[in-house]
C-alpha cells in the first residue's frame, strides 16, 4: 500500500492541524485497511475516492460539506486557485466559479472517480527558492490563503536568513487535497467573517495514530463529531469562550461515552479564524479537555442530592437557543438585553465551579440569575416578560434538587 511518511509531527500551528485532520479523516474512512504509526501511515490506493464516496452516501456528512462556508479570498479568487487545485488532481469541471471550500468539496464528490490514486509521499516543510514547500514531491502549486494563516510560524529561525523575508507557500497536490479534507472535516460553524474549527490536540493525534486500532479511531472521531454538533449551534453567533467550554464539560452524554470507551479524557483545540481583507488570521485558540470523571462532579455530589439532574438542567440552560445564550449573544449587538451583564457574571461564576471546583460558583450563578429576574420584573414589554418566565423556570428546576 502507498505510504505517507510523517517527518512533520503534530503541533499547534493551524497548517499542521488541518493536514493531520485530513490524515485522520483518510484513516477513519479507510480504517479497515489502514496501518498507522507516528512515523508513517499506510493507506489503500483508492483512499481518497473511498473517503468521498462514503461521504456522498452519508446524508449528514454530505450536508456538512455543502454547509462549509469558508470562502476563498484574495489571490485565491483572483487566480482561480480552486480550479487549479482540481486540475492538478486531474479534474476539469470547466470554467466554473468556486467561492467556498464547501463548493470545492461538492465538485470533488461529483468527480470522485477522477481523483487519482494515493501514492507514496512525505510530509515535510522545506524552504527552497523563496518558497515554503509542503512535501518532497516534484510537482507543486500555490496553497490557499487559509493554509498561510500561521504566517509561517515555526518555519523561521534566528540562525537562518529568513526572519524578515516573505515566502510563497506551495504544496504538492496530494498534501493540498489532504489539507482541504482537513479543513472540511474540522470546520464547525461561521458567522460573518468568523469561522470556528475543532481539532484533536497534538497529544491526542499522536496517541490516536500510534495505537493503530480501527476501533479506537472510530471512537475518537465519533466523539469529535458529537462535540462538533454540540458546539455548532452555540457558535452560530458570538458567545464568550467560557460558554463554549461549559457547554462541552457539562454534557453527561459525552462523559458517559468516554467511560464506555474506557478513556480517561479527550483533548481538543478550538480555533477562531477571521477573514481580514485578502487573508485570514487566527484570533484565538481554546483548549478543551473533557474527563470521564471530572472533579466538579465530586464537588456537586457533596452539595446536592441529585447531581446528575442538576447537571442536565445546567446543560440544557446552555443549549444554543436558551434564554441565557440569547442574552449573551445580545452583548455583541446594539440592542443589549438589560439583564445580559448579570447573565454574563453568572456564567463566570458557573465557570468557577466547573473548571476550578469552587462551590461558591454555583451559588454565585443562582444569585446572578435572580438579579437578572429582578431587572426584568421592572420591564413592561412582552419580550422581557417572556424571558423572565424562562429564567424563573431554570431557577425553579434547580431549586427542586437543592
Amino acid at each position: 500500500m502507498p505510504m505517507l511518511k510523517l517527518l512533520v509531527k503534530p503541533d499547534n500551528t493551524f497548517l499542521t492541524q488541518i493536514i493531520y485532520e485530513g490524515i485522520l479523516a483518510l484513516t477513519y474512512y479507510n480504517r479497515d485497511r489502514a496501518q498507522t504509526s507516528i512515523d508513517h501511515i499506510e493507506l489503500p490506493h483508492d483512499a481518497f475516492r473511498r473517503l468521498f464516496e462514503l461521504i456522498k452516501n452519508d446524508e449528514k456528512q454530505y450536508e456538512k460539506i455543502l454547509q462549509t462556508k469558508i470562502i476563498f479570498v484574495g489571490n485565491d479568487r483572483k487566480h482561480k486557485l480552486p480550479l487549479k487545485i482540481l486540475r492538478s488532481l486531474g479534474i476539469d469541471p470547466g470554467d466554473i466559479d468556486i467561492g467556498t471550500y464547501g463548493e470545492l468539496g461538492k465538485v470533488l464528490i461529483e468527480n470522485l472517480s477522477h481523483i487519482p490514486d494515493l501514492k507514496d509521499s512525505t510530509l515535510t516543510y522545506k524552504i527552497s527558492k523563496g518558497s515554503i514547500i509542503i512535501s518532497n514531491d516534484t510537482k507543486y502549486i500555490a496553497a490557499p490563503q487559509l493554509f498561510k494563516v500561521d504566517r509561517y510560524t515555526g518555519y523561521t529561525s534566528l540562525d537562518k536568513d529568513t526572519m524578515y523575508k516573505q515566502f510563497v507557500l506551495r504544496s504538492s497536490p496530494t498534501w493540498l487535497l489532504i489539507g482541504i479534507i482537513g479543513v472540511i472535516s474540522s470546520y464547525m460553524s461561521s458567522f460573518g467573517n468568523t469561522h470556528y474549527f475543532i481539532f484533536l490536540s497534538p497529544d491526542e493525534i499522536i496517541e490516536t495514530i500510534a495505537k493503530n486500532d480501527p476501533n479506537y479511531i472510530y471512537n475518537v472521531f465519533s466523539m469529535k463529531q458529537y462535540i462538533l454538533d454540540r458546539l455548532k449551534e452555540i457558535l452560530e453567533t458570538y458567545v464568550p469562550e467560557e460558554v463554549v467550554i461549559l457547554s462541552a464539560l457539562l454534557d453527561l452524554n459525552l462523559i458517559n461515552e468516554l467511560r464506555r470507551n474506557e478513556l480517561d479524557y479527550i483533548s481538543f483545540q478550538i480555533y477562531r479564524v477571521v477573514v481580514e481583507g485578502n487573508t485570514y488570521k487566527v484570533y484565538n485558540t481554546t483548549t478543551l479537555t473533557i474527563y470521564s470523571r471530572p472533579y466538579y462532579l465530586d464537588v456537586i455530589e457533596r452539595m446536592i442530592r441529585n447531581s446528575e439532574k442538576i447537571i442536565e438542567i445546567l446543560s440544557e440552560a446552555l443549549s444554543g437557543r436558551s434564554v441565557i445564550i440569547r442574552a449573551l449573544r445580545s452583548l455583541a449587538y446594539d440592542n443589549v438585553y438589560p439583564e445580559a451583564n448579570h447573565v454574563l457574571s453568572g456564567i463566570h461564576e458557573l465557570y468557577r465551579l466547573i473548571t476550578f471546583g469552587d462551590p461558591n460558583g454555583f451559588y454565585g450563578f443562582l444569585r446572578e440569575l435572580e438579579t437578572a429576574c429582578k431587572v426584568l420584573e421592572a420591564k413592561d414589554d412582552s419580550a422581557s416578560k417572556a424571558r423572565l418566565k424562562q429564567y424563573k423556570r431554570i431557577l425553579n428546576n434547580i431549586s427542586k434538587y437543592i
